[in-house]
């Protein structure tokens, strides 16, 4: 019988990371296909990151709920517009339900020594490149990461992009290659700006059915990348947003 793969398996080698010193694990991904069994090991981490974790809940009904647990956030309207970004904190984190929305994931190690922090956040395309919504999604996702920095020591910070879909010959704004690429440029530009270096992509656009979910294991840098498995493999690869031209040659939509 097809099986996901184990927990050990998911947690390929990243891209090179030149930016990270010597010895600091940079943000692991796995893939946890969503449309086969799921492993044990695998179920219960993501278990333990739902039960103690912080919601990144992009689905909220109004920025007063999410203030009050700490999140920094604009919802235009429930689910379908707005961003949702995580305190910068030692907690486990996770967000459900990325449709067309991306999400950036950043962590550190403290300059005290005490370990990790980090922040997830959760976005729809129109945050990071409609010309009325930009500018405000952009100041708040800028602070936090001023505040990784600020807080953790150089060489430790490392930083991944995930989400986001594209459907074969789509012609809705919202659904297609160009725009998913305008996408991810844009938020590369916002986190090199102020980290001097590309996020890695954690993989090409969803072009099945359903939807993303991401569960991040603080302390050890792990990320579980949760949708179905793509029938293109192409559209599985990590990419730097600076190749997404040539990575998309193959992504055939």
């Amino acid at each position: 019988m097809v099986e996901n793969m184990s927990l050990s398996q998911k947690l390929p080698k990243a891209l090179e990371q030149k930016h990270l010193h010597a010895g600091v694990d940079p943000i692991r991904a796995g893939m946890v296909d969503i449309s086969l069994p799921i492993d044990g090991e695998t179920l219960s981490a993501i278990h333990k990151i739902r039960e103690s974790g912080d919601n990144v809940d992009y689905f909220e009904e109004d920025d007063t709920a999410l203030s009050e647990r700490g999140l920094l956030s604009s919802v235009f309207e429930k689910g379908k517009s707005g961003y949702a970004i995580s305190s910068v904190n030692e907690h486990n984190k996770f967000s459900e339900g990325y449709r067309y929305c991306t999400g950036l994931v950043v962590v550190g190690k403290k300059k005290d020594g005490t370990g990790n922090i980090s922040f997830i956040s959760h976005q729809d395309p129109a945050q990071v490149i409609a010309p009325q919504y930009q500018e405000g999604f952009k100041k708040a996702v800028t602070r936090s990461i001023e505040k990784i920095v600020e807080e953790c020591e150089p060489g430790t910070i490392d930083a991944m992009i995930v989400g986001g879909s594209a459907k074969k010959n789509a012609h809705i704004f919202s659904a297609g290659v160009e725009r998913y690429k305008d996408v991810i440029t844009a938020l590369s530009g916002v986190v090199s700006q102020v980290l001097g270096f590309e996020p890695v992509v954690v993989t090409g656009p969803n072009a099945e059915a359903g939807d993303t979910a991401i569960y991040f294991e603080n302390d050890t840098r792990h990320l579980f990348f949760e949708r179905r498995a793509q029938e293109n493999n192409n559209l599985e690869h990590p990419y730097s947003p600076s190749e997404i031209d040539k990575q998309s040659e193959g992504w055939d939509l």
